[in-house]
């Protein structure tokens, strides 16, 4: 099961449309930010072709202007 960390660069004003929009989709959770135009995305997914296709579909999404992976974990790689 991967798990990752990713911090997510919105367009500018589309900050909590984008944050509704990824936090709608099945493995993913997002961490606003207080005082910043960013948001950490944490996604757990079984394996990791349905993590590459999850990422594919939130980096398609208009309102992204970048994405950037901070950690991930993956038991079954230990």
């Amino acid at each position: 099961m991967p798990i990752k960390s990713f911090i997510v660069f919105p367009n500018q004003g589309k900050k909590e449309g984008l944050q509704s929009e990824i936090a709608a989709m099945q493995g993913c959770s997002v961490i606003p930010s207080d005082n910043k135009d960013v948001f950490v995305l944490v996604t757990d997914t079984q394996t990791e072709e349905e993590e590459e296709i999850l990422l594919q579909k939130i980096n398609e999404l208009s309102a992204v202007d970048q994405i950037s992976m901070v950690a991930g974990y993956n038991e079954n790689q230990i």
